[in-house]
């Protein structure tokens, strides 16, 4: 938390200009009813066509085995014509195994007009391994996303209007980690100071 993953993303994708989808889950949608239904409004901002066809069975709360959801999802971004990006936010938070068996089916067999953006603070259940191997995994870490102390020194100096002593700056970093929750809280607190 706080490392700047949803920023990262959000800034990625206004540079990319395509078409996005976007799924903040919560700790309620670890429930295969309600994460299908808001899975399908999200990728039907994308496509009203995307899911049409399962939507009521969803919707009656009667979901379809794992199976015909996953490959009626696969179809239909299959018939589409453009690339577009589905993020999943706060993936973590999905630990049904319903839920994670079409995410697995979904990853395994990844239509070419899909991007898959999982945003998580763990690893998630998935065949992370397998996509590693076959060059289909993209990852950023924490490591990737700590601020160097010349990022902090523009961030303090550029967002939060404070210039700090080359000594003090490198403290700063060292003891944040380069975590940018950290350096902002650090930053509120030192902007009330002399």
């Amino acid at each position: 938390a706080g490392f700047g993953k949803t920023t990262c993303v959000r800034e990625w994708i206004s540079v990319l200009k395509r078409p996005a989808a976007w799924l903040s889950l919560d700790t309620a949608d670890d429930d295969p009813g309600r994460f299908f239904a808001y899975l399908l409004g999200a990728l039907q901002t994308v496509d009203p066509g995307i899911g049409a066809a399962i939507e009521p069975i969803v919707r009656s709360g009667q979901l379809p085995p794992a199976e015909a959801l996953c490959a009626t999802l696969i179809n239909d971004i299959v018939s589409l014509d453009r690339p577009f990006l589905l993020v999943l936010d706060d993936v973590q938070l999905i630990q049904e195994a319903f839920i994670l068996q079409v995410l697995e089916q979904l990853v395994t067999h990844l239509p070419p007009q899909l991007h898959l953006v999982l945003l998580t603070r763990e690893d998630p259940s998935l065949p992370l391994a397998r996509l590693r191997a076959n060059n289909l995994l993209t990852e950023v870490r924490a490591a990737d996303l700590r601020f160097s102390e010349p990022e902090a020194g523009d961030f303090f100096q550029n967002v939060l209007g404070l210039t700090l002593a080359p000594a003090d700056l490198a403290a700063l970093t060292e003891r944040t980690e380069g975590w940018a929750a950290g350096l902002q809280l650090a930053g509120l607190s030192l902007r009330e100071r002399a």
